[in-house]
């Protein structure tokens, strides 16, 4: 298993959270990286999930796609903005990921 550090923040780089996901897999979509981000943070503040970085009640992954393309916040990868759900992420030890509140 590749851990995989993910780093929320704010515009101004305030950091609000961090949480290391281990993947089995070498690469990973966008998409599927929201996805398992989200499921984390629902998992992680339970009844309280309006703390996280996604403000979400437990209604699932999906209600966070929209603000991903509305532009609610962004994903970097390696310093890189991603904007493609279908895009593949190379995933190592050092691989940087920032979800940055908009």
């Amino acid at each position: 298993m590749t851990p995989l550090m993910i780093h929320d923040e704010t515009e101004s780089g305030t950091l609000l959270n961090q949480v290391c996901l281990l993947l089995e897999e070498s690469s990973i979509t966008v998409e599927e990286l929201l996805r398992r981000r989200i499921e984390q943070e629902v998992e992680s503040f339970g009844g309280n999930a309006g703390e996280g970085v996604f403000q979400l009640q437990p209604a699932g992954s999906h209600a966070a796609l929209r603000p991903f393309r509305e532009r609610g916040f962004v994903i970097f990868v390696n310093n890189r903005r991603v904007d493609d759900l279908g895009q593949e992420i190379e995933v190592s030890p050092n691989t940087s990921v920032r979800f940055v509140r908009c």
